[in-house]
């Protein structure tokens, strides 16, 4: 009895840990299937003019099947800017071989489209690519943004940003754009799941992580904003101050988030329009980009940042105590370690149903297999989680797209060295 009395404290705590990791994941689903009944309805008022901006390096494996989601969407007023970084960048000749361009072209109109352009939906007026040039005192992505920035045109009401490795829907412009449309937002995004495109650790572990963090939910004054997609009114981004918010930074969404904070406004999350995004990672490649993830969340997110080291390392640590008290003989181990398997059992089974809404087809079929993962090794992959948010806290540097960048503040962000290669 004296060893139970010693870590009941410690037990207690840990199964209000699971039992709000469950509460999450289930308030997640009922908010996520009452937001997709508002967002569904027709707007009160006409449907917002809206900017696009698309920042690209590489060619992934989806280049095609992004563009002709972009160039599709159902959203009737819109136009694309796709920044890339030189013309030297081989994405550059594979956007203008996509886009039918010719003899230094840059800009489809819809009412001169050449023969050779692909389709494209009645409501996209205009696609234009756009050269930024090297950046220097900020990331090349954030310096793509703002050289895009200048195409935010008077008539244009809604400024939306999205990132190149996603794979889009016809709707995912009108859905992410709904809060705005309907007024109940000026600031919206989702986020991205990690779809593994082969069924190896890494890729299942980073997947069950990132789902976890995707499905954490809570209130929307802690909402954060995601650069594969996020949007802004006209007016919302007038009150953040862009394009000064991002000069120097290195992040723009987690940027983005603290300004919209700062200044009082809401973000709204569009939890159903989470983005599939296909994966194949190496051990090596998995932790990079983890830990690229948390280096900026400690810079950018502070706050989220502790969250997240003393949650995962409570968790992992209680576990680790549990067990170690159980094999010393003490059979008041046994009541936590039930608990929190149950809790994980619904928790999980929470999860499942948030996936079998949002997706379908090869996407659902390659996460069914990682289910069993989520239930049974929550300890290991929470402990995983743990070791990319720890080795991220006190690094100054990071290597993004083949560029070496040097943060030491929220827009200190210094260029050391660029790979010449593509």
């Amino acid at each position: 009895m004296s060893i139970f009395l010693t870590w009941w404290p410690l037990w207690i705590a840990w199964f209000l840990q699971g039992l709000f990791g469950w509460y999450n994941v289930w308030a997640y689903r009922k908010k996520m299937i009452a937001q997709d009944e508002v967002i569904a309805r027709t707007p009160e008022k006409p449907i917002r003019p809206a900017a696009v901006f698309i920042p690209i390096k590489g060619i992934g494996t989806n280049f095609t099947a992004f563009f002709d989601g972009l160039l599709n969407q159902d959203y009737p007023d819109y136009h694309l800017v796709i920044t890339v970084e030189t013309e030297e960048d081989p994405t550059f000749a594979a956007v203008c071989r996509y886009l039918g361009f010719k003899n230094g072209e840059r800009v489809l109109n819809r009412g001169n489209l050449p023969e050779s352009s692909p389709q494209m939906a009645p409501g996209l007026r205009q696609v234009r690519l756009n050269v930024a040039g090297h950046s220097e005192n900020c990331s090349q992505k954030i310096h793509n943004q703002l050289s895009a920035i200048k195409y935010f045109e008077e008539r244009d009401r809604i400024i939306a940003f999205g990132d190149a490795d996603i794979l889009i829907d016809p709707d995912w412009l009108t859905r992410l754009l709904g809060p705005l449309n309907h007024e109940t937002h000026p600031v919206s995004t989702t986020y991205r799941w990690l779809i593994p495109e082969k069924l190896t650790w890494p890729n299942r572990l980073v997947s069950v992580i990132n789902g976890a963090v995707g499905t954490l939910g809570g209130p929307e004054w802690c909402n954060l904003t995601w650069g594969g997609s996020y949007a802004l009114t006209r007016e919302a981004y007038e009150i953040v101050h862009l394009p000064e918010s991002y000069k120097g930074a290195l992040n723009d969404d987690l940027q983005m988030a603290h300004v919209t904070h700062h200044a009082g406004l809401q973000i709204g999350f569009v939890r159903s329009l989470m983005r599939p995004t296909p994966i194949d990672y190496s051990w090596g490649e998995m932790f990079w980009f983890a830990w690229r993830q948390y280096f900026q969340v400690r810079i950018y997110s502070p706050y989220v940042w502790a969250i997240s080291f003393v949650s995962t390392f409570f968790y992992a640590a209680t576990f680790l105590i549990t067990w170690v008290s159980l094999l010393a003989g003490n059979l008041w181990a046994l009541v936590p370690i039930g608990y929190m398997f149950f809790l994980n059992q619904i928790r999980a089974s929470e999860r499942v149903k948030v996936i079998k809404y949002i997706f379908k087809g090869n996407d659902l079929k390659q996460l069914k297999t990682l289910f069993w993962i989520d239930r049974y090794l929550t300890a290991g992959w929470l402990f995983l989680h743990f070791i990319f948010v720890a080795t991220t806290a006190f690094a100054t540097k990071i290597t993004w797209s083949g560029i070496t960048y040097r943060v030491t503040g929220r827009q200190k962000t210094k260029v050391l060295s660029r790979s010449t290669s593509y």
